[in-house]
């Protein structure tokens, strides 16, 4: 994968034929698309293997908006929110409050059981 300031620049002769051509690479961290035709840019932006598409421009980034590629160029999103859900571990701890009891030889009625609860802190300590 290129990290760079690198452009490539192929002829097409349809949108399809264009998103074709963007998506026949095993990766997909971003992409650029420059036109004056604002609806074009939102279609072929969709169709699109890349995490971020840049239209008319190139590494315009907000830090709060997620940000990671798709296919080989990465696994899930920095940036916002989506950097607290990376860096977290999510832990489930079920407590009964009854007293606990060796199973009987005769079938006894269940007790009620207290729902499993989930607390999960900013960062990642259940």
């Amino acid at each position: 994968e290129i990290f760079g300031p690198v452009v490539t620049v192929t002829p097409f002769d349809t949108e399809e034929e264009a998103v074709e051509l963007a998506n026949c690479t095993e990766y997909g961290l971003s992409a650029s698309i420059w036109s004056q035709d604002v609806g074009r840019c939102h279609r072929v932006g969709q169709a699109m293997d890349a995490g971020v598409v840049w239209v008319n421009t190139w590494m315009l980034r907000d830090l709060k908006t997620p940000f990671g590629g798709m296919k080989a160029s990465g696994v899930g999103r920095e940036g916002g929110h989506h950097s607290i859900d990376f860096y977290t571990e999510v832990k489930n701890i079920c407590v009964s409050h009854g007293v606990a009891r060796a199973p009987a030889a005769a079938p006894t009625p269940p007790k009620p059981v207290t729902p499993c609860v989930t607390i999960t802190d900013s960062v990642g300590h259940t």
